[in-house]
């Protein structure tokens, strides 16, 4: 008789389990907000924008990667991984908290001007690096002549075992 109420009580609470887990990922698909629209061509324009600044020679490119970044953004496998990740970091009921926060006015407002803070940030984030591009260079020098040192130390002791 206990056997059968244990054996019961599993088979209740696996259901119960499962329909938890489908709420949690409802809740967790509810705030996965994707930008549409005009808004989703400003995210991927700065995204575009800081990926030609740092490697130019796929300008050329830039159509191929729009229409790529818009179907991955939009793939239901990019949006239920979304979810999947916030159903990791928040408990269903964190979740349904932040959805009630997604919906004021000023979340709105947040959410609208989003891919322009990311674009004008990755923008800021360019210039400063490009006026620290001294300190960068001789970062890179010193580097470049430690390794150099070390090669001559190796090939002096082989200390790396290397038959040079």
């Amino acid at each position: 008789m206990l056997k059968r109420i244990l054996i019961a009580s599993l088979f209740m609470f696996s259901f119960s389990s499962m329909g938890n887990e489908q709420q949690h990922f409802e809740a967790a698909l509810d705030t996965v907000a994707i930008p549409q629209g005009e808004e989703l061509d400003q995210m991927i324009n700065g995204l575009l924008t800081a990926q030609i600044q740092s490697n130019p020679n796929i300008a050329m490119l830039r159509g191929a990667f729009e229409t790529f970044y818009r179907e991955t953004f939009q793939s239901e496998e990019f949006i239920h991984g979304c979810a999947r990740i916030q159903m990791e970091l928040f408990t269903y009921e964190e979740l349904v908290e932040i959805k009630e926060m997604m919906d004021l006015p000023i979340f709105k407002k947040y959410q609208k001007q989003t891919p322009l803070f990311i674009q004008r940030n990755m923008e800021l984030g360019s210039q400063v690096v490009e006026s620290r591009k001294e300190r960068l260079i001789f970062l890179i020098e010193k580097e470049r002549a430690r390794i150099e040192e070390l090669k001559e130390l190796d090939e002096q002791l082989n200390l790396t075992g290397s038959d040079n």
